[in-house]
């Protein structure tokens, strides 16, 4: 175990009085028995669980507990904590980073916009130091060998856990949220799992511990309308967008209409007059277009202007004060239903069944879930709350396929088919006055990027990843060229569900020849990522074959020595980088690489047709020259489908000048001879031939 001493207090209210308890000692050792505290710690084939019970001799109420576990953080550590929810920026920080609290000079903004309901900002004390960190659920350490140790929540139904932790203070904190908790005799007071390791090994031993099986969602791509449209959809407007689709036969899976389609937040059964046939008639066609229908919804929230808000205002979740709970500043101003109540439990069933059953759709986007524990009540915990809200939506939706969105990440493990987990992509590389006023899950293109980044670990064991949306347009944008590609390369490296919003009867050559380099959509797998001051290096293989992207999110160049022999397009123009050559990346640049294998004769290197360069081929063969041929032949597998023409890079052994490949002899280029043996071969890939295999 890499903890070893750690110290508690536990403060509770029995008999109306006020009482607190303080213990501690090794990590090991059982507490003393007069101590209405247990201590149980095991070791199991993932790690360390250990767990602290209460069994006080009447019923209390809990009002604190918070436990201090000694770590000495050495130089080069990273801490990465899970953000409070899904659009909370979540990334390894070094010692160096404080995560700052809301700027207190805008505070006004943050009144009038609410910014407070969609975070941790009235739960959680930021202390604006260096080094000092805090998060829910889970978090790791990264030693400067590859060593992660995690400290994971194994229960967050009794309350949500707020892992802390002071680089320079030498401590990692677990904090459990019991606000709102019913007085109890004995509960689970906190349960934790302690693992060291690789970094895969940490998280499938952690979700090994939680008894989550991994998600039987597939990959999918798509389009919706929210990132060009916003609330200004129609009916004309999705079907034409279809049309767009279905005529250039784009082989995405999911076709989603996003907010908009009703008259306010809350009236979900109320549409609007530009959808003058009903949403029914859009998801069959749809349906007919070959597409899964989608729609999106924010089932625990409704609007001021909305129905449900004028009619139903027992409806909503009241405080101590008996004042009205609002969710935040979207909209009209909207407000939390209270899940408690039969009635919005029922209204919200027939909004499903009339969703799913009625109009057909076969995938929801959930969104704004957090509503649903922002204030503790009914004698349960905000984790309690969020966990039984996850709960009722599975049951509701059946298996039909759920998106959760701005949703704590914990409590929609094993409950959502996907799920976000960034921010929202902004129209802009960063909001200047957001950022300002350190509102942390802010629309925000670079924290999308550097969340999905900082939890891949989620996709394929809590749910698949959605990173958000990609545009490669160039207009209705302000992201620049280089901006819209890293976007473009990081969502389909760490993405599992790939939509976009981009009108393609708008692109040009360019945008499209980008967009159809997307498929086929191909599994890879990472094999490890380093960031320093926000410039990334990741090493991934697609069927074994190893690849290299170097992505440099910030706004001034960045120099690289080359670690191993690669090739890669920059520019529409090949580059060969030997091992131990220095690079520099323009600001916001990032490339794909191939690394080179010296030990396979002839090997693909990259093409101009996908943005992963030569994964369209999923096998190659190297016959060499005989007495019935005295050339040596190039045979090619293709993966299915390739959508367009371009240009396919192959290396082949030294002094070969000329090969056969598809029946054709083809010629070769000299390579740089500098630590790379071979030779360039390039061939002309024509679409008919890649989509006949």
């Amino acid at each position: 175990m890499w903890i070893q001493t750690w110290s508690g207090r536990l403060e509770y209210l029995a008999g109306g009085e006020q009482r607190s308890l303080e213990f501690g000692g090794r990590v090991d050792q059982a507490l003393p028995a007069d101590l209405p505290i247990c201590l149980v710690s095991r070791q199991t084939p993932q790690g360390t669980v250990w767990q602290l019970t209460s069994h006080f001799d009447q019923p209390v109420s809990i009002v604190s507990l918070a436990c201090c576990f000694d770590y000495s953080f050495v130089g080069g550590d990273t801490v990465f904590m899970n953000g409070y929810q899904s659009w909370t920026d979540s990334r390894e920080f070094d010692a160096t980073t404080r995560l700052k609290p809301p700027s207190r000079f805008l505070k006004p903004l943050m009144a009038k916009h609410r910014l407070n309901r969609y975070g941790d900002y009235d739960m959680v004390e930021y202390s604006n130091k260096a080094g000092d960190f805090h998060g829910f659920s889970y978090a790791y350490v990264r030693t400067i060998d590859n060593d992660f140790r995690l400290i994971g929540s194994l229960d967050e139904r009794s309350g949500f856990t707020i892992l802390k932790a002071s680089m320079f203070g030498g401590r990692i904190e677990a904090i459990k949220d019991l606000a709102g908790a019913s007085p109890q005799t004995t509960a689970v007071l906190l349960s934790l799992l302690f693992s060291s390791g690789g970094y895969d090994q940490v998280f499938d031993h952690y979700f090994a511990a939680l008894d989550i099986k991994p998600p039987r969602a597939q990959p999918r791509t798509g389009w919706t309308s929210w990132y060009n449209y916003y609330q200004n959809i129609s009916e004309a407007i999705i079907l034409r967008n279809l049309a767009a689709f279905s005529s250039r036969r784009i082989p995405i899976e999911v076709f989603q209409i996003d907010d908009g389609f009703q008259t306010a937040v809350g009236d979900w059964l109320s549409i609007q007059e530009e959808f003058p046939h009903g949403m029914g008639y859009i998801a069959e066609r749809i349906r007919q277009a070959g597409f899964a229908p989608g729609l999106w919804l924010a089932p625990f929230v409704c609007e001021t202007k909305s129905a449900v808000f004028r009619d139903h205002q027992d409806w909503i979740v009241r405080d101590a004060h008996g004042q009205l709970v609002d969710a935040g500043g979207n909209w009209s101003g909207f407000y939390c239903l209270n899940l408690e109540l039969n009635q919005v439990r029922d209204y919200l069933r027939q909004v499903f069944r009339t969703v799913l059953t009625d109009w057909g759709f076969q995938l929801v986007k959930l969104d704004f879930l957090y509503a649903a524990c922002i204030q503790p009540h009914s004698g349960k915990t905000r984790g309690q709350l969020m966990c039984e809200a996850m709960d009722f939506l599975r049951e509701v939706v059946g298996d039909r396929q759920i998106l959760g969105c701005g949703v704590p990440l914990w409590p929609a493990f094993g409950k959502v088919d996907y799920c976000r987990i960034g921010t929202d992509v902004d129209l802009q590389w960063d909001n200047v006055l957001h950022r300002a006023v350190a509102h942390r899950e802010r629309p925000s293109t670079v924290n999308s990027l550097e969340n999905a980044i900082g939890r891949r670990h989620l996709d394929g064991r809590a749910f698949v990843n959605d990173p958000d949306v990609f545009l490669l347009r160039h207009d209705n944008i302000k992201l620049n060229r280089l901006q819209r590609q890293a976007l473009f390369v990081v969502n389909a490296l760490f993405g599992k569900l790939l939509f976009t919003s981009d009108d393609l009867d708008l692109y040009g050559k360019d945008e499209m020849a980008a967009y159809l380099g997307l498929f086929p959509f191909t599994a890879k797998r990472i094999e490890q990522v380093d960031c320093v001051r926000h410039f990334y290096k990741a090493s991934f293989t697609i069927d074994g074959q190893p690849f290299r992207l170097l992505a440099n999110f910030s706004a001034e160049k960045r120099y690289t020595t080359v670690e191993r022999s690669m090739f890669c397009l920059r520019g529409g123009k090949p580059l060969w980088l030997a091992a131990g050559d220095a690079m520099v990346l323009d600001a916001f640049e990032s490339l794909v690489c191939r690394v080179d294998q010296p030990d396979h004769a002839c090997q693909v290197l990259g093409s101009t047709a996908s943005i992963f360069p030569g994964s369209e081929v999923s096998a190659v063969r190297w016959l060499p020259a005989s007495a019935a041929d005295q050339l040596p032949t190039v045979e090619l597998d293709w993966r299915s489908p390739v959508l367009q023409p371009g240009t396919l890079y192959l290396k082949v052994p030294a002094g070969i000048r000329q090969v056969r490949c598809g029946g054709q002899p083809c010629y070769t280029n000299p390579m740089r001879t500098d630590g790379i043996s071979g030779e360039l071969l390039a061939i002309e890939i024509k679409k008919d031939e890649a989509n006949n295999g």
